[in-house]
């Protein structure tokens, strides 16, 4: 099957292994090798081949803990590539990762554009990488956003998976049974993205790579906006959803050119709760409202009146991030006293020239099928 992995996703090859489960790409790396390896190689247990560039000075090698990814290399001299994929909603890559230090600069591994996924966003789907103790995203060549924590020299797993426009990022501690939603992009749209893997300074082990439709076993993931909480595809003034009390929620509008466009969150009456503005003098803002009014932050968002945006938060717990068009705006640590566990959202003003698309809330904690 090694001289077809380039081809493993568009022409359907697949194997069954344990548990009844239909890969399109499996790699356990169950031999030890030294380096540098085959290239091709031949996935264990497989299907599918990996295709590697080894030209720095240090290469992988698979030892008991799986493939070993040095550490101290130059960009993309050390990496690997799964071959293309075709582009479905649910269409998953699953890694099982430890990195050893902390130190700050990759591996990045998921979805890209062409065989040479790169340290930076150029040519990137959807892709995690994992920064000075925080996991990121690159998304539709797009830097960001930071939105979790990890502790070196630990087993995470990390899911990939893709909507027919844009993608999951999720990860967990490989002892967990629950997942993080770390993610979602709306806007990746290659039709056959590429599998890679690419490191640079820090060393580690990946004990296992799987491509595979999660769509066949997990519907929410075959439509893309599945695993929501709530969709409001239009939203206008009073317009309400829900949403777990972490989540991520997301709304696409244009910054107004007057007033303010208000969303409120984690509410339980118009003055009960946290409230995010986009207004027109230049500001995000983030409001408590409790017995009345107040500011929490105020941060420039960047853009121009009538200019495209999408605002983004990422709320767990007693923080809250907010982003604008994938760049973090806000970070805001709450007393922990005051509506963490409320669950209602609503469109509460909505600014002079501004238009609304999809409000959507998702959960910020997810079980998957175990793959």
């Amino acid at each position: 099957m090694g001289g077809l992995s380039g081809l493993s996703g568009l022409s359907g090859l697949s194997g069954i292994l344990g548990g009844g489960i239909v890969y399109l790409l499996r790699d356990d790396f169950i031999t030890d090798a030294a380096a540098p390896l085959t290239s091709p190689r031949t996935c264990e247990p497989g299907p599918g081949t990996l295709t590697f560039t080894q030209t720095g000075a240090t290469h992988f090698s698979i030892d008991a803990n799986g493939l070993v990814y040095p550490g101290g290399v130059v960009a993309q001299t050390e990496a690997f590539h799964g071959g293309q994929f075709a582009r479905a909603a649910g269409k998953a890559a699953f890694w099982r990762i430890q990195r050893d230090s902390a130190l700050a600069f990759h591996p990045v591994f998921g979805w890209g554009t062409d065989n040479n996924l790169a340290v930076d966003a150029t040519d990137s789907e959807l892709s995690v990488y994992f920064r000075t103790n925080h996991l990121a995203i690159f998304s539709n060549a797009a830097v960001g956003p930071d939105t979790s924590t990890y502790v070196a020299s630990t087993n995470y797993d990390v899911a990939e998976v893709l909507r027919a426009a844009g993608g999951f990022a999720l990860y967990r501690l490989a002892s967990s049974s629950t997942w993080t939603l770390l993610w979602v992009d709306n806007a990746a749209n290659n039709a056959s993205p590429f599998l890679g893997f690419t490191c640079r300074d820090v060393a580690g082990h990946l004990r296992s790579v799987k491509v595979l439709n999660l769509a066949a076993y997990d519907s929410r993931f075959a439509t893309d906006n599945g695993l929501a909480t709530s969709v409001v595809a239009s939203p206008a003034l009073n317009s309400t959803a829900t949403h777990t009390a972490d989540c991520l929620i997301e709304m696409s509008g244009v910054v107004p050119s007057a007033d303010a466009t208000s969303l409120l969150y984690r509410s339980t009456a118009d003055a009960a709760g946290w409230r995010v503005d986009v207004n027109t003098d230049g500001n995000i803002y983030l409001q408590e409202l409790n017995a009345g009014t107040t500011q929490r932050a105020a941060v420039a968002h960047g853009l121009a009146d009538e200019a495209a945006y999408r605002i983004v938060g990422v709320i767990e717990g007693n923080v809250h991030k907010w982003f604008i068009n994938n760049v973090l705006k806000i970070t805001y640590a709450d007393a922990g006293n005051f509506q963490n566990t409320a669950t209602a959202a609503k469109v509460l003003a909505v600014g002079t020239g501004e238009t609304l698309a999809n409000l959507i809330t998702w959960p910020r904690v997810v079980s998957l099928p175990e793959v």
